[in-house]
């Protein structure tokens, strides 16, 4: 007997397969050009850090942003839910922010008028009518074909957040709609509408997030939970053969670090531990995880950054047992160049190392490859970098020529980027892009998006690394990569914790500074340390972790 999920109402739009980037995104054709269509970690209605569309607006009075969505049929004889939030980031609020539908097969009908409209918006207004960083949630309804009455539906109009219920703060400006819209007689589909629009500066930023089109018919969230962010929940049954139902699906298990998102419970392990399922409803139990492996350390004397640690994600059954979630720790930095007794600033016969591997479920992610140091002629990894799960890089500190980055293992990370030849290093590889190959600024690689923890985050950046003839040395990958030494560098950030930021200094000099390190528990790998020999120690590499994730509803 299995144990099936069936979702409250009829969500149209599968906005959770939103990715970071430009332009389009499955179901959603984009309004305006490219550039001026943009998903980027911000922070949603209720604080946490998630995908967002955002326009940016070029300034050429004409499309800013937004989308078509796709089209979907629809039942005539029934009501249906319209939303998106919207949000003006910038001081500035210029253009129009439209909120619309359409109707296919026959263009929908204004309920006040009785007029058809098959360009129609309830909303159309300025962007400077909405408080600067509010969100607010954009309510409207299209009826039945056979709705009779003039008015608008109550929860139609401009909703915030609030305790401990949300608030409608305003209603539709109608726009050329004039309140709620019916179906016509003929209308087979429809589609959701959000734009920017006739912005003639290119500093306005709005941004858009979890557009909606809900079937009205008892089981839809209400306006109150989309506000409170239970707009997800899954309702859980199984038929047994004499008639019983079972309203959830029980799950016994222990370890980790336990939360619990909508549907889903969490298990999160920051170190080494056990997992133990005791017993479940049904005849299995399909878990997600999400493996990171530790960061590979940076190297030193103008040192390569590390490779992120490689992250591997997907699905499995499992059955009743305890399971063994192995954290790999990060990797060491190469020490500076006066450790044990050794005062020349690249002669000495210590690197840095590899991230450790973390195993879960019978998959293991393999640690970030180590950053090399200094000069090439010199051993055990001196100009050479690591291979990893996501490449390391090679040294600044060359014999004049160029040295490739380390190797990433296919479905887990990437290369890191190429030396560029003398006091030229590279950005270590993570696990979402390949590092940066220095004749430009050595940053590290970014990381990979995973939505585990109920809310996006990079794992896996790769570390930057050091300068010497450039004005700074790598940022961190996003993801918790290690900046880079020389200059203002920082760690990267999107992800649970902030990778450390490179030592400062100036170019050109034998600035004494260290690399930064990789952020805790997401396999950043470290930033390269700077020339010198006092204080140029390799950062390093931020350790691994382990998430696993099944529905318990």
């Amino acid at each position: 007997m299995s144990i099936q999920f069936k979702k409250q109402g009829s969500l149209a739009y599968s906005y959770d397969t939103w990715t970071a980037g430009a332009g389009s995104a499955t179901g959603f054709g984009q309004n305006g050009n490219t550039g001026e269509n943009q998903r980027v970690v911000d922070t949603d209605p209720w604080g946490n850090q998630s995908l967002v569309w955002e326009t940016r607006a070029s300034g050429d009075g004409g499309a800013d942003g937004g989308w078509n969505a796709d089209s979907i049929g629809i039942d005539n004889t029934k009501l249906y839910r319209f939303s998106v939030w919207v949000r003006r980031t910038s001081s500035t609020g210029g253009g129009t922010f439209y909120f619309g539908t359409a109707g296919g097969g026959q263009c929908v009908i204004g309920v006040n008028n009785n007029t058809e409209q098959c360009n129609p918006y309830w909303n159309c207004s300025s962007p400077g009518s909405l408080t600067q960083n509010q969100w607010y949630l954009v309510v409207g309804h299209v009826f039945p074909y056979t709705y009779t009455s003039l008015d608008a539906h109550p929860d139609t109009g401009f909703w915030v957040t609030g305790q401990p219920t949300g608030t409608k703060v305003f209603g539709i400006n109608q726009c050329n709609l004039g309140n709620d819209a019916k179906w016509g007689p003929s209308t087979t589909s429809t589609y959701h509408r959000t734009y920017h629009y006739y912005c003639g500066d290119s500093t306005t930023r709005l941004q858009f997030f979890q557009p909606r089109i809900d079937l009205v018919d008892g089981s839809q969230p209400t306006v109150q939970a989309l506000l409170e962010n239970k707009q997800n929940s899954l309702k859980s049954y199984s038929v047994f053969p004499e008639g019983g139902s079972l309203t959830h699906q029980r799950v016994v298990a222990n370890g980790g670090t336990i939360t619990e998102v909508g549907e889903w419970r969490i298990h999160r392990f920051n170190s080494t531990a056990t997992f133990s399922l005791t017993s479940y409803k049904g005849d299995k139990l399909e878990v997600d995880y999400l493996i990171v492996a530790g960061g590979g350390g940076g190297g030193m004397d103008m040192g390569g950054g590390g490779g992120g640690g490689g992250v591997i994600s997907g699905s499995t059954v499992i059955g009743p047992g305890t399971y063994t979630m192995t954290v790999g720790g990060g990797g060491t930095g190469a020490p500076a160049g006066s450790t044990n007794g050794q005062p020349a600033y690249h002669q000495f016969t210590i690197g840095a190392t590899q991230g450790g591997n973390s195993s879960a479920l019978g998959y293991t992610a393999t640690g970030g490859g180590y950053g090399a140091s200094s000069y090439y002629g010199y051993t055990p990894n001196y100009g050479y970098p690591g291979n990893g799960g996501c490449g390391g890089a090679p040294s600044g500190y060359s014999d004049g020529s160029g040295r490739s980055g380390g190797t990433g293992i296919s479905g887990q990370g990437y290369n890191g980027g190429g030396g560029g030849g003398q006091y030229y290093s590279g950005g270590g590889g993570g696990a979402g892009a390949v590092g940066a190959s220095s004749t430009g600024y050595p940053n590290g690689g970014a990381g990979k998006l995973v939505t585990f923890l109920g809310r996006p985050f990079y794992w896996g950046g790769g570390g930057g690394g050091a300068s010497y003839s450039l004005p700074t040395g790598g940022q961190g990958g996003i993801g918790g990569g290690g900046g880079g030494a020389i200059g203002t560098t920082y760690g990267g950030g999107s992800a649970i914790a902030i990778g450390g930021n490179g030592g400062g200094g100036s170019p050109g000099t034998w600035a004494q500074t260290p690399g930064g390190n990789g952020a805790t528990n997401t396999g950043g790998g470290g930033g390269g340390g700077s020339h010198y020999n006092s204080n140029n120690k390799g950062g390093d590499g931020g350790s691994g972790i382990v998430i696993i994730r099944y529905k318990f509803k």
